[in-house]
């Protein structure tokens, strides 16, 4: 999968990597495209968020994108973006490399994270511990 880098000012893959350790991250959001009977999700390109301020201004664009045009099934989307999107900064970090930075896309090769539904038994060991 490759992921579209947004809204970074360097190309030195140390000074990224000493941004992210005084705070950055790379966020995606959600949204929605309605044609018709058929909605499909869509994501946002990885987007380097520095401040809150950032975080902010993207959220309100990716759920006004969202309710323009995918007014239907946008709730749990919804929900998501305000609370600020999903991270996706150790997958991006695993995978970048100089020439990807200066391409502004990153191939995901190496997942940090895999998701998976928690089966109820499991659930319920999780809660009680």
């Amino acid at each position: 999968m490759i992921h579209k880098l947004d809204n970074l000012k360097t190309s030195d893959l140390e000074i990224l990597k000493s941004c992210i350790d005084s705070g950055g991250k790379f966020v995606v959001f959600n949204y929605r495209v309605s044609l018709g009977f058929i909605s499909l999700l869509r994501f946002s390109p990885a987007i380097f968020i520095q401040n809150k301020i950032e975080l902010n201004s993207y959220k309100k664009k990716y759920n006004k994108l969202n309710l323009f045009f995918g007014p239907f099934l946008t709730y749990n989307i919804y929900k998501s973006n305000k609370k600020g999107g999903i991270d996706v900064t150790k997958d991006i970090m695993l995978n970048i490399t100089s020439n990807s930075l200066v391409d502004r896309e990153v191939d995901i090769k190496i997942m940090h994270t895999i998701f998976s539904k928690v089966d109820k038994t499991e659930k319920k060991k999780y809660i009680k511990q």
